[in-house]
This record gives structure tokens, sequence and C-alpha cells, in this order.
């Protein structure tokens, strides 16, 4: 018995031992799982400061300098499409073409009547309100007197990545060397970024701008504010490769259009 005792005694203090040590661990990874949380708000607090100076600069430089994402043009050359990027909504609640989208029809169209290429390329799927972009542009510049077999719709893009992708699909077919000389027509604001994903998307790009409103004085800083805020974005996926990628899935899907002109370039 007497050894019995202390042997009990024994194993009792070394569980007593070894329970602490155990509660000692698990207070050291609570620990740890406490510093990691600590760590992420730091990180997540971090992030949201920066995305806060991001977004204060953002609004700071589209008020002060709004022309800087405007790039230099110069006059368009003889090319295989003109390229209209559509605007959504494309009417307003009364079915009336919004203003933003009558400027790039109409700009593509005189590009159109001066000779400038053989094919009117709308592209712009389809919006809240129902309508699809590349129709309702297409109409208009029927009514403008461009014949309905020189326009081309592309109907199925959501953005301009898609706008550059699906269109280059459209003239190339599935040949991947295919560069099509494109003259690529939206507002100066969204111009160099339309431009740099259609090159991306394997086009010889020249830029034509639509002409600035005359009555709207805020419409420079407002465009300028919404096109850097959408770089801010999509500042973290690769753009170019996307609109390369757009491309390449759309080959396959000669639905995405509709191609009066038959075959690609």
């Amino acid at each position: 018995m007497s050894g019995l005792v202390p042997g009990i005694f024994g194993r009792v203090t070394r569980g007593r031992a070894a329970l602490g040590g155990a509660a000692l661990g698990g207070a050291a990874l609570g620990g740890a799982a406490l510093g990691r949380a600590a760590l992420g708000r730091a990180v997540l607090g971090r992030a949201a400061s920066v995305v806060a100076v991001g977004l204060a600069a953002l609004t700071l430089s589209a008020a002060c300098a709004p022309h800087a994402l405007v790039p230099p043009t110069r006059p368009v050359e003889r090319a295989d499409a003109i390229v209209v990027l559509g605007n959504r909504p494309p009417v307003d609640a009364d079915g009336n073409l919004r203003p933003e989208l009558r400027r790039r029809i109409e700009t593509g169209v005189r590009l159109y009547h001066e000779g400038v290429a053989p094919r009117l390329v709308m592209t712009g799927g389809p919006a809240p309100s129902g309508h699809v972009e590349a129709e309702v542009m297409r109409e208009h510049a029927i009514a403008l007197g461009v014949p309905e077999a020189a326009i081309t719709i592309e109907r199925a893009s959501t953005d301009t990545i898609e706008n550059a992708g699906f269109t280059l699909a459209i003239l190339c077919g599935d040949d991947p060397l295919c560069t099509p000389r494109v003259v690529v027509v939206t507002s100066p604001y969204h111009l160099r970024r339309a431009g740099e994903l259609f090159a991306c998307a394997g086009a010889d790009v020249q830029l034509a701008p639509t002409p600035l409103p005359d009555d709207d004085p805020g419409y420079a800083r407002r465009f300028a504010f919404s096109e850097r805020f959408v770089r801010v974005y999509y500042g973290f996926i690769d753009e170019c490769e996307r609109a390369a990628l757009a491309r390449r899935a759309a080959s396959s899907e000669p639905a995405r259009a509709e191609r009066p002109v038959a075959g690609p370039i």
C-alpha cells in the first residue's frame, strides 16, 4: 500500500502537470489565433486605408486633370472596319437614344460616309432595360444612311474587355494571325483604355474620339472620374490578357454576332 500511494500520487501529479501543459499549449494556440486575427484586421485596415487614399486621389485627379486621360490622336487613315463602342443604358425611360451613345454612333457613321472603312461594327450587349446596345446602334446608323449590309453587330459583350475580344473574333474568325486595322470610336475619356484593349486583342488600332457635349459642363469631370474608377477596379486583373482570352473564347462561337458581310476580313 505504501508503494501504491506514492505511485498514484505521482501519476496524479504528472497528470495535473500534463493538463497544465495542455492548458498552456491551448493558451498559446489561442494567442496565436488571436494574433492572426489581429494581423488580419491590421492588413484589412491597411488595405481599406490604401483604397480610401486611392479613391481620394482618384477624385482629385478626375476633378483637376480630366484631360490627362485623353490620348493624342491623328487623322484616321483607311481601315478594315470602324468599331463603335456601346454605352448603357442605350435609351432613356421614354425610349429615346441617349446623348452619349448618339455621339458615338454619329461619329462612326460620319467616318463611314467619308470612306474610312467599308464596314461599321456596333459592339454592345444586353442592357438592364431589355435593349441590346448593338441593335439600337444599328437602327440609328441605318436611319443615318448606312446600308444594313455594311453593318455588323456584336451583341454579347458586357464591358470594354469583351467589346475588344468579341469584335476581333467576328472580324478574324478563328485565324489567330489576323490583325485587322480598326478605327475605335468612343468618348475621349474612354478612348485610351479602349484602344489599349483592342490592341491587346490583336488589332492594329486607330482612335477616333467623339465630340464633347456643348450643353454639359460637368461631363468631363464625371466621365473622367468614372473611367479612373474603372481602372482602379480592374487594377487587380490583367485586362490585356482578358481581352486576348475573350477573342480566343469567342472565335468558336459565331452565334455571338450577326454578320451581314460574309466571312472574316
